[in-house]
This record gives C-alpha cells, sequence and structure tokens, in this order.
C-alpha cells in the first residue's frame, strides 16, 4: 500500500479500536476532529489507522464507522465460496447490515 498523507489532519486523542479494514488493533493520534461552536469538547473525530491508512469515524455517542467485524477469520476453509460467504458476512456486520444481509 503506498504512504498515504491525510491533508489538514491533526494530533487527536489516541483510542484503541479494531480497524474495519485491516483487522489489526490500533489506537492511531491522527485524525479529524469536529467541535460545535462554542463548546470546548470534541463531536465526533475520524481516526486514520496507522497500518492501512484507512478512516474510521467516532461519532459523539463513541459509535464506530465501519466497526470492526464480528468473529473472526478463520483459517483453512477448503470451499472458497464459503469462505466469501462468511467474510461478507462479516463486513455486512462493521457495516450495521445484519438484517439485510438475507433480505
Amino acid at each position: 500500500m503506498p504512504d498515504v498523507l491525510w491533508r489538514g489532519s491533526t494530533q487527536i486523542v489516541a483510542r484503541a479500536y479494531v480497524c474495519a479494514f485491516c483487522g489489526v488493533e490500533v489506537a492511531p493520534n491522527e485524525g479529524y476532529i469536529s467541535q460545535i461552536q462554542g463548546l470546548p469538547q470534541p463531536y465526533a473525530t475520524i481516526s486514520i489507522c496507522h497500518r492501512c491508512s484507512n478512516p474510521t469515524f467516532f461519532s459523539v455517542n463513541n459509535e464506530q464507522y465501519p466497526g470492526s467485524p464480528s468473529g473472526r477469520k478463520v483459517d483453512g476453509v477448503s470451499d472458497q465460496d464459503v469462505e466469501k460467504l462468511y467474510e461478507e458476512a462479516r463486513r455486512c456486520t462493521s457495516l450495521d447490515f445484519h438484517g439485510k444481509l438475507f433480505a
């Protein structure tokens, strides 16, 4: 992956989370902060993963988007279609698509 430079990013308070893109637990201190005018505390943040350089949004309620996938990667699955379906289901849970998977 190329070394990505995020323009205008700033130093933020690091928070640990599992990156939905690379699946690694990270705690980056680079990102973006939004604030409500006149209030000192951050409203929401976007953290930039220091491993894969992808962004993760954290709402004012500390909800992560995209979230980390449910379950774990399973090694040794001999049927590639089953493995693809399982990984797609995991990605859907990270996007809160629980009910939409089989709709």
